[in-house]
């Protein structure tokens, strides 16, 4: 008769604390290359016109005389998806996260079920197979999470080689950039300044004031937040890593475990479901997920 192997630790309690430390490391990364991704998307590259309360304006070109920047803004809006994808992964992996949890949640209730139910001698063929199909599931439900985990990590790895090309023409370090923001400042101040020598054009003048304001925002926000997305990518991959890393050791938890259960047999079965501790490792997993939603909220 087969046993199960005592060097396999039946619990099914998760190492929660070092997930958590990953999942709230990870934060403040994905909201660092959030905020360039999202001044990218503010910032236009040509004559823009804007109406307020009737009153039209032509906001000018920051770029119309450095068209060479004005080309690797381009480039950094259209592949700007690419710079969201690991964190759009991420989300992902958190959803998932999140039904992983209701998952073991049920199925821990559906294999305590069986168990409660079994002769002291073993369990019933079709308590044995059921509590093999449900384990079963949680391992492979666990395996393809991991898998766009590991999507994410790379996706970030691709975004900051990406955004290190972009460093060189749109960062602070970037002498054209600067020149850039410096060249818009003055000639909104010109615009803003003839338009209110004239008491006609006055409010257009405000209008001028406003607009212009917020573009030298959205310009000044994209310089200064691409060192830092750059990094947090870097770190991002990193965490990830780490993450995967944590999931994996839990997986060949689960996985000798799972092989265990299927060599046991009679008394030996009851035994070792019995020390599974699934109410604990239930609950862990549901404040893990619903942890990982809180600190995305932070």
């Amino acid at each position: 008769m087969n046993s199960v192997t005592a060097a396999t630790n039946p619990s099914l309690v998760p190492s929660a604390n070092a997930l958590r430390t990953q999942i709230a490391n990870l934060n403040p990364l994905l909201r660092a290359v959030g905020t360039y991704v999202g001044a990218l998307s503010t910032i236009h590259d040509a004559d823009e016109t804007t109406t307020t309360e009737g009153m039209t304006i032509t906001l000018p070109n920051p770029f119309r005389e450095f068209p060479e920047v004005g080309a690797a803004l381009r480039r950094a809006q259209g592949r700007s998806s690419a710079y969201g994808s690991g964190s759009q992964r991420y989300f992902w992996w958190i959803i998932s996260l999140v039904q992983y949890g209701a998952m073991f949640d049920a199925n821990a209730g559906l294999i305590l079920q069986q168990y409660q139910a079994m002769p002291a001698d073993g369990p019933t063929p079709a308590q044995r197979t059921e509590v093999l199909a449900r384990f079963g599931a949680l391992v492979r439900t666990l395996v393809a999470d991991r898998n766009v985990l590991v999507d994410a990590e790379e996706s970030f790895l691709k975004a900051r080689a990406l955004l290190e090309e972009d460093k060189g023409a749109l960062s602070d370090g970037a002498p054209a950039m600067n020149r850039v923001i410096q060249r818009y400042e003055e000639r909104i101040r010109d615009e803003v300044l003839k338009l209110s020598l004239y008491p006609v054009t006055r409010g257009l003048a405000t209008i001028m004031s406003k607009a212009g304001g917020a573009q030298l925002e959205h310009l000044r926000r994209a310089r200064d937040s691409i060192g830092g997305a750059t990094a947090a990518c870097g770190k991002a991959h990193d965490e990830l890593s780490l993450l995967a890393g944590q999931l994996l050791t839990i997986i060949g938890q689960y996985q000798g475990v799972e092989a265990n259960l299927k060599v046991a047999e009679g008394n030996a079965f009851v035994k070792y479901v019995d020390q599974f501790q699934l109410n604990i490792a239930r609950e862990t997993w549901k404040a893990l997920s619903a942890y990982a939603v809180e600190a995305l909220k932070g």
